[in-house]
């Protein structure tokens, strides 16, 4: 399935949640978020009940999730190039091209070796579900599943 179509998917459908391990929270943890956006989220989640984010609220998420990204690139354990693992390793290393402000890094998403690149991949692909909810002016939907 492409990514457009998966994107226009969950704007329809929305984002189940409860039956998997992965908690939607785990996409905001990290976030600078206002403290009563947060708790109000995590009051959701715990209800264990559907509910919608509004998209004025997008908004905001989508720039929490730039500060994260821009943070993460520049992590002192962060190696957008890995010159050394290019040359040794091209396909690999390669494969996951990472273009932001004009700049271009390589991320490795494979194994536990580069959690940062698995966290900005993330960060990332949640922030295009966003934008395009954004362009839809849609609500991002959360389903409880449980």
């Amino acid at each position: 399935m492409q990514e457009i179509d998966r994107i226009q998917l969950i704007i329809e459908n929305g984002i189940n949640y409860g039956r998997t391990p992965n908690s939607p929270w785990e996409s905001y943890e990290q976030l600078t978020l206002p403290t009563s956006f947060k708790d109000a989220f995590q009051n959701q989640l715990e209800a264990k009940q559907s509910f919608q984010i509004e998209v004025a609220n997008l908004h905001k998420i989508i720039e929490a999730l730039k500060q994260r990204i821009e943070a993460l690139l520049k992590h002192i354990d962060f190696d957008g190039v890995k010159e050394e693992k290019r040359k040794k390793y091209k396909i690999q290393f390669e494969s996951y091209p990472f273009i932001y402000a004009n700049r271009t890094y390589y991320l490795y998403l494979k194994g536990s070796d580069y959690p940062i690149d698995k966290e900005i991949s993330s960060n990332a692909g949640f922030k295009v579900i966003l934008e395009e909810h954004v362009k839809a002016n849609e609500p991002l939907k959360y389903n409880y599943t449980g």
